[in-house]
């Protein structure tokens, strides 16, 4: 293998190693990972020193557990026929899961936003209370 070609290897290989160690927080989270991975991954595939399988295995295995695992059914839901990290391109698998991040976000937050709310209003409430006391 060509020294240059084995320096992309290692690059793409770290990479997948560095983001498999955390979940993904959120979506830009995801979207900063394939903006690394894709041009790597690519330059490999260009290069006849991976196969696009092998490309969608590496993506797939980079996110890490509980992401895989909180996808997974959504992505099969999307694609039945196509498992992910293997017959799913990563190209589409980035495309299916980084929305499902976003609205998972967008969820938490309004969750702590009425969790917050709640927790002002129960404050209010003892508070008024306190003062008729």
């Amino acid at each position: 293998m060509h020294a240059q070609t084995q320096l992309i290897k290692f690059k793409l290989d770290s990479i997948v190693e560095w983001t498999s160690m955390w979940p993904m927080r959120d979506e830009e989270a995801l979207a900063q990972y394939f903006e690394r991975f894709q041009p790597l991954a690519n330059r490999l595939v260009t290069l006849c020193a991976m196969s696009i399988r092998k490309c969608n295995a590496l993506f797939w295995q980079g996110l890490h557990s509980d992401d895989r695992s909180m996808l997974r059914p959504y992505l099969l839901d999307k694609h039945p026929n196509q498992q992910p990290g293997a017959t799913l391109n990563f190209q589409e698998l980035f495309e299916l899961a980084y929305p499902f991040l976003a609205c998972k976000r967008l969820a938490a937050e309004a969750e702590a936003k009425a969790k917050a709310e709640a927790k002002a209003k129960t404050a209010r409430q003892r508070e008024a209370i306190q003062q008729v006391v």
